[in-house]
């Protein structure tokens, strides 16, 4: 009860915390209904959240990031992501601007990382609209926080509008909010990047191959006797997931460029950046199979045009 006072007495003059009484009422009714498992589920996945997007944190917790993404893909319950997303969407709505900026920063990691049922999610209406509330309540707001929101939302919104676009028909939300806030005149960035694409080059020789240029950092060889864990993507989920690794870890790095670092001591010890390197060799393996297979058969799912989902 303590958490519904608390939202009751937030400002009245933002529209997103008026939806959080209602949010925390379904929420608590749901948790109610649940048998014991799912309750220790979903309690392990709000604590992660609530860390991720922690009124504390100064920048991304990629750790906690990377957990709750885990924890998602995890999810087999249709209902349970529904009340994982809305947990989500909480944040997004809170009062804090600390929390709103965290919270999408864990936003885009869901997106890029997470499969197709937890997109759908993210481009449902509702949570469409929250985006939406966010950058017309921070826009004409005071202070360097507020001014990154809104540089946020317009990125997020406009880049799953135009990435999402050939998918229109599975996740109609994401291009459906771009183009109507673009109609309303909203002055996003100059045009999205979706030139980027991973560059497939010949598997390293070395047995112990690292990441290139960084020593401290082998990766044991590839053995052909284990199973790849990706070889039961199909085509196009393949190089999705790829794309998304790889900008993580392009976003990683140049989160280390920025500060400037003379030599590679930390990178080296981030076990997220080499666990996610070990992702990539192995997604490349599986990627020349896959083009070399759909080459054999005439190349129809390498065609962008034939991509449907």
């Amino acid at each position: 009860m303590t958490e519904l006072r608390r939202f009751l007495s937030a400002p009245k003059s933002q529209k997103l915390t008026l939806t959080l009484p209602m949010d925390y009422i379904q929420k608590k009714s749901y948790y109610a209904m649940c048998p014991p498992e799912t309750k220790a589920v979903m309690d392990a996945l709000e604590k992660l959240i609530d860390d991720a997007t922690s009124d504390y944190t100064t920048a991304e917790s990629w750790p906690t990031i990377i957990a709750v993404v885990d924890k998602l893909n995890a999810l087999t319950d249709k209902e349970v992501r529904h009340e994982a997303i809305r947990m989500v969407r909480m944040r997004l709505a809170h009062f804090s601007p600390t929390v709103v900026l965290s919270a999408l920063h864990l936003t885009e990691a869901i997106v890029k990382n997470c499969g197709k049922a937890i997109r759908a999610r993210i481009a449902h209406p509702k949570f469409m609209n929250t985006m939406d509330l966010l950058y017309k309540e921070h826009r004409g707001k005071v202070g360097h926080t507020h001014l990154l929101i809104v540089e946020r939302v317009l990125e997020l919104v406009q880049g799953w509008g135009e990435a999402f676009l050939p998918y229109r028909r599975d996740f109609p939300g994401f291009s459906d909010t771009y183009h109507r806030m673009c109609k309303e005149g909203v002055p996003f960035p100059t045009q999205y990047d979706a030139s980027r694409a991973p560059v497939l080059s010949p598997p390293r020789n070395s047995a112990h191959a690292g990441i290139p240029g960084i020593p401290g950092t082998e990766i044991p060889a590839l053995s052909s006797s284990e199973p790849n864990p990706f070889q039961d993507l199909s085509p196009e989920d393949t190089f999705h997931v790829a794309n998304n690794v790889l900008e993580m870890v392009e976003d990683m790095l140049a989160e280390s460029a920025k500060s400037n670092y003379t030599d590679y001591t930390d990178i080296r010890g981030n076990d997220i950046l080499i666990d996610l390197h070990g992702q990539l060799r192995q997604l490349q393996a599986h990627l020349l199979v896959v083009i070399e297979r759909e080459t054999s058969q005439g190349g129809k799912c390498l065609r962008p045009k034939s991509i449907n989902r």
